[in-house]
């Protein structure tokens, strides 16, 4: 599959709140109206010690579509120009500052005690790992070790109902995107996910990604979620 999605920190005249509810039930219902879309959801940003850092965004959206050719079209869509109209009314000059959008081919990576399907939770918790290939390696070298080493021992956290991996895309219409891969593993609940990340897998986890010389701030960043999952037309 393939994602568009959008990193957002909130309009400096704006609350926490008034954002949360701009985007939920005012930006996401006409969203939803997307051709071609699969999936649509919001993630806020949580600053917890699972981020390892403070966020450097307050939300992510996030766009579903089974091709690049359908997300393609959506976004030649009266509907996304509207979404891009809607988000410069309310940025005003700071819009590229404070939004990125990018796209992303998607890896659903196989769990032992799960269908494989998306889950359908309304609300779910997640931690999302960005990475950013350092000299030495090529985006190539990035999938293959993600795909083929990483996810080996990552797939086997507690109580894990979802892991996929993503790699950014170059030819999106909204310029290069500031990272080359992320993962995503998803929880039921926000204590699950604390508990994962304390626990040995994910310690096993973060030495790996120091072991490929990631673990670089510039290169690696970790931010934990509350996501709401968008009802569809």
């Amino acid at each position: 599959m393939y994602r568009q999605i959008g990193l957002l920190k909130k309009p400096k005249n704006m609350a926490k709140e008034e954002f949360k509810d701009w985007l939920l039930y005012q930006h996401a219902e006409k969203g939803k109206y997307l051709p071609n879309l699969k999936r649509y959801s919001y993630s806020f940003t949580l600053d917890n010690k699972s981020s390892l850092n403070p966020p450097a965004y307050d939300a992510f959206a996030e766009a579903w579509f089974e091709s690049l050719d359908d997300l393609k079209e959506a976004n030649k869509s009266d509907v996304m120009l509207g979404q891009i109209e809607d988000v410069n009314e309310h940025y005003n000059n700071d819009v590229n500052k404070l939004v990125r959008v990018i796209w992303a081919e998607e890896y659903i990576i196989d769990l032992p005690n799960e269908s494989g399907e998306i889950p359908k939770n309304k609300k779910m918790f997640c931690q999302m790992g960005h990475l950013k290939c350092p000299p030495q390696m090529t985006k190539d070298d990035l999938k293959d070790w993600w795909l083929h080493k990483h996810v080996k021992n990552g797939r086997l956290l507690k109580d894990l109902k979802w892991y996929t991996v993503l790699f950014t895309l170059m030819n999106s219409p909204f310029g290069s995107p500031i990272f080359d891969g992320y993962g995503e593993v998803w929880f039921d609940n926000f204590k699950s996910l604390e508990n994962s990340f304390d626990s040995d897998i994910m310690k096993k986890q973060f030495q790996d990604v120091k072991e490929q010389k990631l673990d670089d701030p510039t290169l690696h960043e970790v931010v934990i979620a509350e996501q709401f999952l968008i009802d569809l037309p």
